[in-house]
């Protein structure tokens, strides 16, 4: 966690009191190389910060895989469905 409030405070001044409480809701999870976080129809109420490594977004269009973006170390991903359909 340390590496995305470093990132993050390069972007903004962020609070102790903000990081702590941050700190307190975030659950640790490592996931293999390849591992696919939202499956395809699966609600994902989650956001994911990286700490160590790539994430690949893409969508599914007619079994091909679109990459749509990329997000590295200190970086977030989530789903954007959820973010603009299911609020």
């Amino acid at each position: 966690m340390k590496h995305v409030v470093e990132c993050m405070r390069a972007l903004c001044p962020i609070s102790d009191e903000t990081v702590e409480k941050l700190e307190s809701l975030v659950v640790k999870c490592n996931y293999p190389k390849r591992y696919q976080l939202i499956k395809e129809n699966m609600f994902c109420k989650y956001a994911y910060f990286i700490e160590k490594g790539m994430t690949r977004s893409f969508w599914l269009v007619d079994g091909e895989e679109i990459t749509t973006s990329f997000s590295c170390e200190g970086g977030i991903v989530f789903s954007m469905d959820e973010l603009y359909y299911n609020t």
